[in-house]
């Protein structure tokens, strides 16, 4: 699937999305996770050019939704130990009701997460337009 179609289906989610919670985004470099986040983040009305994580590990934009007042961006790629992780202050935002955490490379901490609204699992090939996504958890009724 194309950029734009991985974008459509971030904004299906924002306009769908009822609370807060941690969505995992696993895949490999290049495999859409960015693209995916971009999409919901414009779901949700946030106007700023949302860009990865990748070196500040952590990115929160604020949000006007009915029911979620933050969007957390994590991207873990370059963590390189569990204390980075505990600098970025998460457990603020895990227990918050009206944060939506969207955690790229989830791998790299996994039992950093609780309320996990749901997985979603990118993948692909040589050729992006095969770019392919499998979700399981509550997101899953979202995508319908």
């Amino acid at each position: 699937m194309s950029a734009g179609v991985t974008m459509a289906f971030g904004r299906k989610i924002a306009e769908r999305i009822a609370r807060g919670g941690v969505l995992l985004l696993e895949g490999e470099l290049g495999a859409g996770k960015t693209t995916f986040v971009q999409g919901l983040a414009e779901g949700l009305g946030i106007t700023q050019r949302l860009t990865s994580p990748t070196f500040a590990l952590m990115n929160v934009y604020p949000v006007t939704h009915t029911t979620i007042t933050h969007l957390v961006h994590v991207d873990l790629y370059r963590l390189t130990s569990t204390d980075s992780l505990s600098e970025l202050d998460l457990d603020h935002w895990l227990s918050d009701p009206s944060a939506l955490l969207v955690v790229e490379w989830p791998e790299r901490s996994a039992s950093a997460w609780s309320n996990v609204i749901g997985k979603i699992r990118f993948s692909s090939g040589d050729n992006i337009a095969l770019r392919e996504l499998a979700a399981e958890g509550d997101v899953v009724d979202l995508l319908q």
